[in-house]
């Protein structure tokens, strides 16, 4: 859900420069690729 959220404020030209998440997507591996690739600043958070 967070990726698609992502994608369409790319689509939709909206500026940014960070994604920020709690530790319910800290260690999802597809997202972060996807903010790579899309080269997107991103923290996210994990559990300790």
């Amino acid at each position: 859900m967070l990726q698609a959220m992502i994608e369409r404020a790319i689509t939709a030209k909206v500026p940014f420069s960070w994604v920020t998440a709690d530790e319910a997507y800290g260690d999802n591996g597809p997202l972060r690729r996807f903010l790579e690739i899309a080269q997107a600043g991103y923290v996210l958070g994990g559990l300790a």
